[in-house]
């Protein structure tokens, strides 16, 4: 897996991962015009071997804290590191942007997002009400910058202990 900028040829591919777990998917002209670099945000795709995108991370410097605007990885590639691989390389660009925070918003209804945040030590700042289009609320989350990515449930795995 290699993960890159994103292109302007990538906007097919990015609209597609987008409009498959997204209930309102970001617009294919924001992503045009994103990519054109008239949005102020950066891009970092998550690609396959064989060259296809499998997912992506959106990014943008706000008030010194980066902020990740979007995560998205394809039906195909889900539950297999890619959204970790995508949210370790943002942590870093991040990091070398002079950011000390990473900051996200997650629909409240969205708990397998708010589980991996929080089992990546994120920690939850505040309920927004109505925060998105369909009158949901969004939950604030934040993690320092440079990133610990390591899973509670993987470290135990790897030293041979289980909780409980």
């Amino acid at each position: 897996m290699e993960i890159r900028f994103c292109r302007p040829e990538d906007q097919a591919a990015l609209v597609e991962i987008e409009a498959q777990g997204q209930p309102f998917p970001w617009a294919s002209g924001v992503f045009a015009q994103d990519l054109r670099g008239e949005g102020g945000v950066f891009y970092l795709g998550a690609q396959a071997p064989k060259g296809v995108l499998c997912g992506f991370a959106v990014g943008r410097v706000e008030r010194g804290d980066l902020l990740l605007l979007n995560l998205g990885v394809h039906l195909r590639y889900r539950r297999q590191g890619v959204g970790l691989q995508l949210l370790a390389a943002l942590g870093e660009t991040g990091t070398y942007l002079g950011c000390h925070r990473l900051r996200l918003h997650v629909r409240f209804s969205n708990e397998g997002a708010r589980q991996f945040y929080g089992d990546l030590g994120f920690r939850r700042l505040l309920r927004i009400p109505a925060y998105y289009e369909d009158g949901e609320d969004a939950e604030e989350w934040v993690g320092a910058l440079p990133l610990s990515l390591v899973r509670p449930e993987a470290s135990a795995a790897a030293s041979g202990s289980e909780e409980g």
